[in-house]
């Protein structure tokens, strides 16, 4: 009986040592989150980054160099970080432009973490700070991708699960230079939901790159997402969810957003800048003003894919190709759509099938639009419907745009 015992012992003590049980990182001063800020630290498999319910970790005038990779969880259970400062931390690893194929060097990370193949859940983020600093002029271009960072403030590189996380961006502003910029995440390939980012600004040094809130570039799905009161200066292929996705968006809204681009090559859109070969369900955007090259309520550019029971609304649009919903719509479809009288769906048309209705713009605010859309829309900030419940009484204050 004692042999078997100190065997079943010895296995338990191989089995921690090989970290099959995972071990607990709790989180409980911003001592111990300061801990993590290394840039190299990696959270394992089976391990969990656990945070004090509910708490605020203040990590203002320390830079942030970055959890480098995360493959276990991070639990926020609700907790806020509060920073003013993300470090530009050198990466020796590629970029691939998923759409060409072609290979970057990435000189630069930034961002909470930078690789998570794991789960990071309801942790939120709130700027205290402008940071101009993200935006160097220490590297070149090659083609159209910048050679340069990609950054965020979540999740530079995201192949697990970012639930529930939000970023509050103050009303401050990043000068960004980057080859994928996101807010949540600059590069998602696996999924993002029920994520919100608001009252940030981003200004790039000159038009490139992919910009986005939620995420620079989405290879697989974004579900449940909202973005509001933010604002880009120099956009180039961007949206208020992401800058260019060929992935799944679904139940995601954007509202009081501010884009401009001076160059007729721009991609601009409410939701995202380009959607290339696939669909996109129950999304929609209101306050939209945009000026750009081609610019659409929901897609700046739209290639191969279909819009399905959607809606915007703009302000202003003032692209080259300016439509409701497309700027230019290539091999595009709109089902169950609506846009306020008088708006055509798309700036520039080809091989397209459009089915929508136009409406007066009371009646996106008045309940005749919420009833229209059936099950699954909900009352929203000004009467607009959103494609989940949302807080209309929570107070937001506008983002300052100086653009």
């Amino acid at each position: 009986m004692r042999k078997s015992f100190l065997l079943f012992c010895a296995a338990l003590l191989l089995f921690a040592s090989a970290g099959l049980f995972g071990k607990t990182i709790a989180v409980n001063t911003a001592a111990d989150l300061l801990a993590l800020n290394t840039g190299s630290f990696v959270i394992e498999e089976g391990d969990t980054v656990e945070f004090a319910p509910g708490g605020v970790f203040d990590i203002t005038g320390t830079p942030w160099k970055g959890i480098y990779e995360n493959r276990g969880t991070i639990r926020g259970n609700g907790a806020t970080v509060i920073l003013d400062d993300l470090a530009r931390v050198k990466y020796a690893g590629i970029f691939t432009d998923p759409f060409t194929g072609e290979d970057y060097e990435s000189y630069r990370y930034y961002g909470f973490v930078f690789l998570s193949s794991g789960a990071i859940e309801d942790l939120s983020f709130r700027i205290a700070g402008s940071m101009s600093h993200l935006a160097p002029r220490d590297g070149g271009l090659k083609g159209d991708v910048p050679a340069m960072d990609e950054g965020s403030v979540v999740c530079v590189r995201n192949s697990g699960t970012i639930t529930g996380c939000s970023v509050d961006g103050g009303n401050n502003s990043f000068g960004v230079y980057t080859a994928n910029y996101g807010a949540i995440t600059a590069h998602n390939s696996c999924v993002v939901s029920s994520c919100r980012v608001w009252g940030l600004t981003l200004s790039f040094p000159e038009e490139q790159g992919y910009q986005g809130f939620i995420a620079g570039t989405n290879l697989k799905d974004i579900l449940g997402c909202c973005v509001h009161d933010c604002a880009i200066a120099r956009a180039r292929y961007a949206g208020g969810i992401c800058g260019i996705s060929a992935g799944r968006l679904q139940d995601c809204a954007a509202w009081d957003l501010y884009f401009r681009s001076d160059t007729a090559y721009s991609r601009i859109g409410g939701i995202t800048g380009i959607l290339n070969n696939n669909d996109l369900m129950r999304c929609c955007a209101f306050g939209l003003n945009l000026t750009g090259g081609d610019t659409g309520g929901i897609a700046g550019f739209g290639d191969s894919c279909g819009l399905y029971s959607c809606y915007a609304v703009c302000d202003s649009n003032e692209g080259n190709e300016a439509g409701g919903l497309f700027g230019y719509g290539y091999y595009a479809t709109c089902t169950s759509c609506f846009l306020p009288s008088g708006v055509i769906p798309a700036g520039k048309i080809h091989e397209t099938e459009f089915h929508y209705d136009n409406l007066p713009l009371g009646q996106f605010t008045d309940g005749t639009l919420l009833g229209a859309l059936g099950d699954g829309w909900y009352k929203g900030p000004g009467g607009y419907p959103l494609p989940f419940e949302y807080d209309v009484n929570v107070p937001v204050a506008g983002v300052a745009l100086d653009l």
